[in-house]
Formats: structure tokens, sequence, C-alpha cells
């Protein structure tokens, strides 16, 4: 690969992609930081966990919770994503939007695919 100055070796353009990563984690970071809670945390669980909404609503609703909040989790993480828009450079905020919504469609892509899983077994457990 070249770079700027010629052929730029694998270990410095690793090292050059890890710089860049950490930077924009630390100016993400201190944007989620500067939220009102619940949604700093919200955000925070999703980016830098990257917890799916069920898992931020257990975590946030504690351990003696018996209500599902996944779809308020949800919207907490979309609305701090709204706020944090006027806030970030636009690159970096279509970085964290593009991140932050891969793994929402991805862990609802699974609960689904577990929900179907299971009904597929009752199905097959009522017909026997």
């Amino acid at each position: 690969m070249f770079g700027e100055y010629g052929f730029v070796p694998p270990e410095e353009r690793y090292q050059q992609e890890v710089q860049k990563e950490d930077e924009r984690n630390e100016v993400i970071g201190k944007a989620i930081q500067s939220l009102e809670e619940p949604y700093a945390t919200a955000l925070r669980l999703r980016y830098f966990r990257r917890m799916t909404t069920q898992e931020i609503a257990d975590e946030m609703a504690g351990p003696n919770s018996s209500v599902n909040y996944a779809s308020s989790a949800r919207a907490k993480v979309l609305r701090g994503l709204t706020m944090l828009e006027k806030n970030l450079d636009p690159t970096i905020f279509k970085y964290l939007s593009n991140v932050t919504k891969a793994n929402h469609k991805s862990a609802n892509y699974q609960e689904t695919l577990n929900k179907l899983g299971t009904e597929k077994l009752k199905n097959k457990q009522n017909k026997q």
C-alpha cells in the first residue's frame, strides 16, 4: 500500500488504523459523556460494550425488575443518537450511527431467529 510518501509497511498501516480508531473512540466517548442520563448510558452500553437492546434493558432496569424494557432501551439509544448528531463531525456521526444501528439490526435478527426456532420446535412437539 502506498501512502503520502510512498510504500507504507503493513505494521505501520495497522498502527495508523489503530491510532485513528482510538482517536475516533475518544471523540465519541466525550460526546456520549456530554449527554444526559439515561441516553448516555444506553449509548455507552450499545457502542462500547456492543450490547443488544435486551441486554441494555436488563442492565438499566436492575436485578429486581420483571418488566421487559427492550423497546424503551432502543428508544433511548436512538434518541441519544439524535442528540449527538448536532455535536459530532458528520463523518464520525455517520460511523457511530452505522455501528450502533448495525448492532441493533443484528441483535433483532438474532432475537427473531431464536423466536422462530422456538416456535418451530413447539409446533413440531405439538404434532407428535
